[in-house]
């Protein structure tokens, strides 16, 4: 009987439907989300990343693409956006002061994007 149970049991966990987390949720870059809604920037990120060779933006052109920044990264010369309504967590594009370029992008703090953080 208990290994009836255990047979049951994992037949309806495999039937049901998987339960969606929001965060992983990802969707296409949008400028105009982009600007004006923080909380679906972290699911445009990996598209926007994909979209754009950041290695060959500078800063007016991350601007140009993201808008004002409205996070902060170590100086202000280095565009940073906010990830998340609440807290610390942003993307930022430390740029290179001898050719003007975004060195890479990256998320800071390391783990603000882990769910729970």
């Amino acid at each position: 009987m208990k290994y009836i149970l255990i047979a049951f049991s994992l037949i309806l966990f495999a039937c049901s439907e998987p339960t969606k987390d929001s965060s992983l949720i990802e969707i296409s870059f949008n400028q105009a989300m982009w600007q004006n809604n923080i909380s679906n920037r972290r699911a445009m990120l990996n598209d926007f990343l994909a979209k754009y060779d950041v290695q060959k933006q500078n800063r007016s052109s991350i601007k140009k693409l993201l808008g004002e920044p409205d996070g902060y990264y170590l100086y202000d010369e280095f565009p940073a956006y906010r990830l998340k309504e609440k807290g610390d967590c942003v993307v930022a594009f430390p740029i290179n002061r001898k050719t003007g370029k975004v060195k890479r992008a990256l998320i800071e703090p390391e783990n603000c994007l882990i769910q729970g953080n």
